[in-house]
C-alpha cells in the first residue's frame, strides 16, 4: 500500500468532504479560465473592428469580466470555509485516533518505546499530516485540476499546442521521481535523528534530579548537540540534491515555454490560430507552467511529510499483544482466588518464569520474595495480565482462565502498587478517586477520606494549604516519594479490589513515611474481604503473611510462613540470614 492509500485509508471519515472540495475546486477553475478567455476574444474584436467597439459590445464584455471575477471570488471563499472545517475535523480526529491507540496498545509496547520518542511520532505526524491536507486543499489539488483542464482546453483550441503542453510535464515528473529516490535515506536518516532527540530531551529531563546530582549537564548537553549534528548533515545532504534538481526543473520548464511560444507564433502564421487565442493559450500555459513549478514544491513538501506521517499511520496499525477473548466472560465480582498453573514467561526470549505452579486462597495475604530478576514482578505482572504467559494457565476463581476474562471488568476488581508509583498532575481527590472515572469531590469525598486515612495518607494531606483540593504537580513533584506512595496505596484502597498487588512499596522510603506505610500493610494483612500479593524486602512486611513464596531463578524454591520456612533451613532463612530481608 503506497503513501497516498495509507492517508487515503486514514482520512476514510472525510471522504465526503474531499469529493466536495474537488468538484468545488473543478468549477473554481473553469470559472477562473472564463477571465484570459474573454480577454483573447477582446482582442479579436480590437483587431477585427480596429478598436471600434459600440457601448453595448463593451458594457458587456466589462460586465461579464467582472461578474466572472466575483463568482470566482465566491467560490474560492467556499472552498476556504469548506477546507478549513475539513482540516479542523481532522486534527481532532487524528489527535484522538492517536491518544486512544497509545492507551489500547499493551504495556510490553510501552516499556519498549521511549517516551519522548511517542510524544514526538504523535505530536509531529499529526502536524505533519495537518499540513499536508491544507497543502493537498490549497495547493496541490487546485494545482492539478488547473493542469487537467489547461491541458483539455489547449487540445480543444489547437491540438498541437495541447500536446506539446502534455508532453512537457513528463521530465518535469521524472525530475522529481529522481529527487525523491535520492533523498529518501537522507530524510528518513533525519526523522530518525528528530526522534532521537526527543528521546534525549525526555529522558534528560525525566532524570533531572539525577543529572543534576551528578554533575552531568556537559554530558546530556553533548549528547544533544551530536545529534542534531548528525540533522544538519542529513538536511545539508538533502537540500544540496533538492537544488540541484530545482534548478534543472525550472531550466526544463523556461526551455518548454519557449518552444511553445514559437510553436502559437507558427500557428498564427499558418491561420490555425487567432492572436486572441494565443493570448489566451499563452496565459494559460504562464499560470499552468507557474504552478508547475509549485507541483515541485508541494512534492518536496510532501516528501518531507511522508516519514513522520507514516509513523503516524504505521503506530495507528499497531494491534495490542493483550486483547478480549472474542468470547470474553464478564463478572460481576470474583473471591480472588489465584492458580498459576506450569506458568512459564520469557521476555526478549529469556526465560523469567520456569513452569511455576503455586495457589494464593481468596482473601488470604501472600508474600513473594526473592532476589531481583528471579520473576517476583513477572507475576505481578502476569496477574494484572499486562502479558500472558507463553505456557501454562493462570486461573482465578478455581474455573476462570484469566485469558478468558473481560480486561476492563478483571482489573477493574484489582489494584495495583508500584514501587515507585506514578501520580498524574491533578488534585490530591482526583488521584485518590481515579479509578472512578470523571466524577465530583462531593459524590466521592467519603471513601477518598477513608483510603487516605487507611493509608495512612490523611497525616500529610490536611497540612497541605488547599488540602484534598491540592494540585501536586507534574509527577507528583510536590509531594515526597513517602507521600506519593501513600498517595498509590490510598488510590488502590479506593478502588475496593478483590486481589491488591504491592510491588515493594516501602522501598526506597524515609524511615517515617516507611514506618506508616508498614502499619498500613500490617493493618491491610489482617483484612480478610480481598486477596493481598505483596512482593517484598522487609523482614517486618513478609513474616505476618498466611504464606512464603520464595521465588528463585524463575521457580518456585519455597512456600510457607515465616516460622515453618526458617525452621526449615532452605533458601528462604539464607536470605533471612543474609539480610536480604530487612528486618
Amino acid at each position: 500500500m503506497n503513501f497516498v492509500q495509507k492517508i487515503w485509508g486514514l482520512m476514510k471519515p472525510f471522504h465526503k468532504d474531499f469529493y466536495l472540495i474537488v468538484s468545488v475546486t473543478v468549477i473554481f477553475q473553469i470559472v477562473r479560465m472564463a477571465s484570459p478567455f474573454m480577454f483573447g476574444k477582446i482582442l479579436d474584436l480590437l483587431i477585427s473592428t480596429k478598436g471600434l467597439l459600440t457601448f453595448q459590445t463593451a458594457a458587456f464584455v466589462i460586465g461579464g469580466l467582472i461578474g466572472v471575477r466575483i463568482l470566482s471570488l465566491i467560490i474560492d471563499y467556499a472552498i476556504d470555509i469548506i477546507l478549513v472545517r475539513l482540516l479542523w475535523k481532522s486534527e481532532q480526529y487524528v489527535s484522538r485516533a492517536t491518544f486512544n491507540k497509545l492507551l489500547q496498545l499493551s504495556i510490553d509496547y510501552h516499556e519498549r518505546e521511549n517516551t519522548g520518542n511517542k510524544i514526538n511520532i504523535v505530536n509531529k505526524g499529526r502536524d505533519k499530516l495537518i499540513d499536508l491536507l491544507a497543502t493537498y486543499g490549497w495547493n496541490f489539488q487546485p494545482v492539478v485540476i488547473q493542469l487537467i483542464v489547461s491541458a483539455a482546453i489547449m487540445a480543444f483550441v489547437n491540438w498541437t499546442f495541447g500536446l506539446i503542453f502534455a508532453a512537457s510535464i513528463i521530465p518535469f515528473v521524472i525530475n522529481m521521481l529522481l529527487t525523491y529516490r535520492g533523498t529518501q535515506k537522507y530524510r528518513s536518516k533525519r526523522h530518525d535523528a528528530y526522534e532521537a532527540s526527543s528521546g534525549e530531551i525526555g529522558d534528560a529531563l525525566t532524570n533531572i534530579t539525577v543529572v543534576k546530582a551528578f554533575a552531568q549537564e556537559k554530558r546530556e548537553s553533548e549528547a544533544f548537540s551530536s545529534i542534531w549534528d548528525s540533522i544538519k548533515a542529513f538536511s545539508v545532504k538533502e537540500f544540496r540534491l533538492h537544488m540541484i534538481n530545482g534548478f534543472l526543473r525550472s531550466l526544463s520548464i523556461e526551455i518548454m515555454y519557449a518552444v511553445l511560444l514559437i510553436v502559437g507564433i507558427f500557428e498564427i502564421r499558418a491561420g490555425y490560430i487567432t492572436v486572441g487565442s494565443l493570448v489566451f493559450l499563452i496565459s494559460l500555459t504562464e499560470r499552468a507552467y507557474s504552478n508547475i513549478f509549485q507541483l515541485g514544491w508541494i512534492y518536496e513538501r510532501a516528501i518531507d511529510a511522508s516519514e513522520p506521517v507514516d509513523r503516524v499511520i504505521s503506530l495507528l496499525a499497531q494491534k495490542p499483544t493483550i486483547t478480549n477473548s472474542p468470547n470474553a466472560i464478564v463478572l460481576k465480582d470474583i473471591t480472588g482466588r489465584v492458580s498459576f498453573k506450569h506458568v512459564s514467561f520469557a521476555y526478549n526470549r529469556k526465560r523469567v518464569l520456569k513452569n511455576a505452579s503455586f495457589t494464593i486462597p481468596a482473601g488470604s495475604f501472600t508474600a513473594l520474595v526473592g532476589k531481583s530478576g528471579g520473576g517476583k514482578s513477572t507475576i505481578a505482572k502476569l496477574l494484572s495480565r499486562y502479558y500472558d504467559p507463553q505456557s501454562g494457565s493462570i486461573v482465578i476463581d478455581s474455573k476462570y482462565n484469566l485469558r478468558d476474562l473481560d480486561l476492563d471488568t478483571y482489573r477493574g476488581k484489582t489494584a495495583v502498587v508500584f514501587q515507585d508509583s506514578p501520580v498524574p498532575n491533578r488534585k490530591i481527590w482526583e488521584v485518590i478517586a481515579y479509578s472512578a472515572g470523571k466524577t465530583e469531590f462531593a459524590e466521592v469525598k467519603n471513601r477518598v477520606y477513608a483510603a487516605a486515612k487507611q493509608a495512612f495518607a490523611d497525616e500529610f494531606i490536611i497540612q497541605l494549604s488547599d488540602g484534598y483540593q491540592t494540585l501536586i504537580g507534574e509527577r507528583g513533584v510536590k509531594l515526597s516519594g513517602g507521600q506519593r506512595q501513600r498517595l498509590a496505596i490510598a488510590r488502590a484502597l479506593f478502588a475496593e479490589p478483590k486481589i491488591l498487588i504491592m510491588d515493594e512499596p516501602t522501598s526506597h522510603l524515609d524511615i517515617h513515611s516507611e514506618s506508616l506505610i508498614q502499619e498500613a500493610l500490617k493493618n491491610l494483612s489482617s483484612e480478610r474481604s480481598f486477596t493481598k500479593i505483596i512482593i517484598a524486602h522487609r523482614l517486618s512486611t513478609v513474616k505476618s503473611a498466611d504464606q512464603i513464596l520464595v521465588v528463585e531463578k524463575g521457580k518456585i524454591a519455597e512456600r510457607g510462613t515465616h516460622r515453618a520456612l526458617l525452621a526449615r533451613n532452605g533458601v528462604y532463612a539464607k536470605i533471612v540470614a543474609q539480610s536480604g530481608l530487612k528486618g
